[in-house]
């Protein structure tokens, strides 16, 4: 009988998430316990599990808006315990809820929002991602945020995060609302 060998570590390059025992605890409360990860570069990777179980929490702490109790590790290079800041600037994030402004017509929120990010040649990106998203030529939707409420309160959010992380790997607490044509033109947005 032999014994299996384990898998060959990817080299740091290769790795969007390299993070070995990271843990969470609020109070004596420990939510995220010694979690060991590893996601290459371009790879799509889910969380499941029931609510509370730690998801989110983790995802959080490698985006570096908490920093762990325990553990190491990098996200895109960065440290999540020293390098929360840059790992902020580099790494786009999608909670459950967002805001944007219902005042503001979609193409001023995806401006917003590639202004606060710094996006490169704003004005492009912003016409770049109403193009892809088949909006660009929709006024009626495009005249105020407030239309899309019904049924696609979702999908600006993810127009939003898009224009401010084109090149930049997501972490998304849930896609529980997208339908079947969005995920599709998802696949394709992230596949392209």
């Amino acid at each position: 009988m032999t014994t299996p060998t384990a898998p060959a570590r990817m080299t740091a390059s290769e790795l969007a998430i390299d993070v070995t025992g990271v843990t969470k605890r609020f109070g004596d409360k420990t939510v995220v316990n010694a979690i060991d990860l590893q996601v290459r570069r371009g790879e799509i990777y889910g969380f499941l599990g029931p609510n509370g179980s730690g998801k989110t929490t983790f995802i959080r702490m490698l985006c570096g808006l908490l920093t762990p109790d325990g553990g190491s590790g990098t996200c895109l290079g960065y440290d999540v315990l020293t390098q929360q800041a840059e790992i902020k600037r580099h790494v786009g994030y999608m909670t459950q809820k967002f805001s944007y402004y219902e005042d503001l017509s979609i193409r001023e929120n995806l401006d917003f929002i590639a202004r606060i990010y710094a996006v490169p040649d704003r004005a492009a990106a912003v016409q770049h991602s109403l193009e892809r998203l088949g909006l660009a030529n929709d006024t009626k939707r495009l005249k105020n945020a407030e239309l899309l409420i019904q049924h696609t309160t979702r999908r600006l959010g993810e127009y939003l995060h898009m224009a401010s992380t084109e090149d930049r790997p997501t972490l998304q607490a849930t896609l529980k609302h997208l339908d079947r044509v969005h995920d599709e033109l998802l696949t394709q947005v992230f596949n392209h």
